[in-house]
């Protein structure tokens, strides 16, 4: 799994609390565990934005759409036994992170399959810390030399 830009990743276990919209989550996670002691050290409510997707805005129908899907999906899952893998943060305050239901399921993965998300790149915010999503655009096809663009009602 490629983070970002090569961002030093950090992988811990999670609990679904809620989903925002097509491309945010709120989880808790925790953040350091002893084995000695058994206890763990958990923050609670961070957000987080899915990693290499974006979805629509919620003010669309596209956007209602794509958050209706992931609550669905994320629904068919107990809330234990996630696993959030984040590096830096979007200008927002939110984690970018791949976000990985119980089963193994990558929820960017998931979106992207199933259409309720585009493709993202990232460059570096001018802070040089945070991350800013970019539209990835798709490559343009290959030249055919077969294909004429000329007007057809073009003498020339």
């Amino acid at each position: 799994m490629e983070l970002p830009l090569g961002a030093a990743a950090q992988s811990c276990e999670a609990v679904l609390v809620s989903i925002t919209d097509g491309d945010t989550v709120h989880m808790d996670i925790v953040e350091s565990a002893s084995a000695v002691f058994h206890t763990k050290h958990w923050i609670i409510g961070r957000r987080y934005r899915l990693a290499r997707i974006n979805a629509p805005e919620m003010s669309t129908g596209a956007g209602q759409q794509s958050a209706t899907a992931l609550r669905q999906k994320c629904a068919t899952y107990p809330p234990l036994g996630w696993t959030v893998v984040t590096s830096k943060q979007d200008p927002y305050g939110r984690y970018i992170a791949e976000v990985i239901a119980p089963d193994g399921v990558n929820l960017s993965d998931w979106m992207l399959a199933n259409g309720y998300a585009v493709a993202v790149t990232y460059k570096l915010a001018h802070d040089g810390e945070r991350l800013i999503a970019e539209p990835r655009l798709p490559a343009p096809p290959p030249a055919d030399p077969d294909l004429d663009w000329s007007d057809p009602g073009d003498p020339g």
